[in-house]
């Protein structure tokens, strides 16, 4: 459980640091990162508290 919570952690600072990294980019390719960053930190972000209530995607009604 404790390397559960911390790969999401890893993704979620990952995603966080490409939205900051590329934040005053206007290109495509900066959007299209941009947007990997995002879905990196929703994703990881909905994990983890998911996580914090005990619950994993396997055990999801």
């Amino acid at each position: 459980m404790k390397k559960y919570i911390l790969i999401n952690s890893i993704v979620l600072f990952i995603g966080l640091l490409i939205i900051i990294i590329m934040r005053n980019d206007s290109s495509i390719l900066g959007g299209f990162i941009k947007l990997i960053g995002f879905s990196f930190t929703i994703v990881s972000g909905f994990l983890l508290i998911l996580s914090f209530f005990g619950l994993k995607l396997n055990r999801l009604p």
